[in-house]
């Protein structure tokens, strides 16, 4: 056996996939974007079960929740294929 199990399936690699500067913006816009949502929200639930907001945990949750969101929602936005606007 030479190849790889991907090969013989005809599975495309993704460390071949070469991107786009517009993917690769694409994505990261949108796992930030669900990262802010997501860290405000949980900030914000944070805050109203204390009575008060804490900024540090804010921060925190802010941050890995973009840390999160460009990891998992930043390559489905890359790879999705581009709408066309033309017609």
């Amino acid at each position: 056996m030479a190849g790889s199990m991907n090969d013989a399936l005809g599975v495309p690699s993704l460390l071949s996939v070469r991107l786009a500067p517009s993917a690769i913006r694409r994505g990261l816009l949108a796992g930030t974007a669900w990262g802010l949502v997501t860290g405000g929200g949980l900030a914000v639930l944070n805050a109203l079960s204390c009575g008060i907001l804490c900024v540090e945990d804010a921060a925190v949750a802010i941050g890995v929740s973009i840390l999160v969101g460009c990891a998992t929602m930043g390559p489905l936005a890359a790879l999705s294929p581009s709408i066309d606007r033309t017609s």
